[in-house]
């Protein structure tokens, strides 16, 4: 699938600014009734696409080595190289030490390596994840970008993923940029992206923002929370609980402003999707660059929701009649226009009207042209 694809990304990859053909990962941790547990991580790579720069990367990466079982597995019709490893763990708590702390996670994956010296930071810049709660029945994890806890030298032809705390631009987010799709998970699956995590616990799931099936709640592609929260408790209910709704920050309802805004949405316990002008996404920073109007709605895992309606207008008003410097023997005629609303027009600083005025007597004319949200435009012509 040797493609360029190019979308607004997500939680866990969340922003795709230059992905190069189809990549995954799938994690599963297992929790043990004796305490012990494990971690089992698969890689995969979509085989027409990197094979050769799989065979390539030998004897440079950890993947390649014998740490890592090396299989093929089709999915949904296409083909994928994948690369297994599963570790293991006296209790939680060095587990969690371990997939939260990169020198932990390089060291843990250096034991009984015949290949210790590829484990460094130049090949894994990130452990799987960033926060980590794993005390009794309760299981609060934030995944890292997929990138990050790959081996990152994998290959040139592999364009880094984005971070999930990357604000990303949803000015030119549209069905078309999604190849007709309103949710960027189910862009992101129909192009092979495989991105699915799973924990087993010695007793059955009473709540996640995952799916839930016995002892193991799990979250795919598709299912992936917006804030990369992943959420599984075997007793109480924090998810159902909450009756706060999400925080959008950083902009006002209905307010207009003429450059940039950044936008970020927090929950107490799980952002679970935040929709843009009626398209699903699945990231929790935001830029608005574009001159247009945005309607975003956030949603938390107990279905509590918060939305804000705003405008971008960094588009100045446009002065037509007469060039600029332009002289003329005759009255002009001038009509202002603007994208979205004028606020005022003056000539020679006297107010005219925002729409058309004429223009008879000889002289010099300073006319400036203001929108609601500032911008400006100055026009100096001549009546001779």
């Amino acid at each position: 699938m040797k493609k360029k694809l190019s979308c607004l990304m997500l939680a866990l990859i969340l922003v795709i600014s230059a992905l190069t053909g189809c990549m995954g990962m799938e994690a599963a941790m297992t929790l043990n009734a004796d305490g012990t547990c494990s971690y089992k991580v698969k890689y995969l790579y979509e085989k027409q696409t990197f094979e050769q720069s799989l065979n390539q990367s030998a004897n440079t990466s950890p993947l390649t080595s014998s740490d890592f079982t090396k299989a093929e597995e089709t999915i949904n019709g296409m083909t994928y190289i994948t690369f297994c490893r599963e570790l293991t763990f006296a209790n939680t708590d060095a587990m969690k030490t371990t997939l939260t702390d990169l020198n932990a996670y390089i060291n843990k994956l250096k034991e009984g390596s015949s290949n210790a010296e590829l484990y460094t930071t130049n090949t894994i810049t990130s452990a799987p994840f960033s926060q980590m709660t794993l005390e009794g029945s309760t299981f609060i994890a934030k995944a890292t970008s997929t990138s990050d806890s790959m081996t990152a030298s994998m290959s040139s032809d592999m364009a880094k993923l984005s971070q999930n705390n990357s604000y990303s631009e949803i000015g030119d987010l549209t069905k078309k940029s999604l190849n007709g799709y309103d949710n960027a998970f189910a862009y992101l699956k129909s192009v092979g992206i495989i991105m699915n995590y799973s924990i087993t616990f010695p007793t059955n799931v009473t709540e996640s923002n995952g799916t839930v099936n016995g002892a193991t709640a799990s979250w795919s592609t598709d299912t992936l929370p917006a804030d990369s929260k992943l959420i599984a408790v075997t007793a109480g209910n924090p998810i159902t609980a909450d009756t706060e709704e999400p925080v959008i920050a950083g902009i006002k309802n209905n307010g207009l402003y003429r450059k940039p805004v950044k936008i970020t949405i927090t929950d107490n316990v799980n952002v679970k999707n935040v929709i843009v002008n009626g398209i699903i996404i699945g990231n929790t920073f935001l830029k608005a660059s574009k001159s247009k109007e945005y309607k975003i709605t956030a949603a938390d895992a107990n279905g509590n929701i918060s939305f804000v309606t705003f405008r971008v207008d960094n588009t100045k008003p446009v002065i037509s009649g007469i060039k600029n410097g332009k002289k003329a023997k005759k009255p002009v005629t001038l009509r202002f226009k603007d994208n979205y609303k004028m606020k005022s027009v003056t000539i020679n600083g006297k107010k005219v009207n925002p729409k058309k005025t004429t223009v008879r007597k000889t002289g010099r004319y300073v006319v400036k042209a203001k929108d609601a949200a500032g911008n400006t435009t100055k026009l100096v012509f001549r009546i001779v």
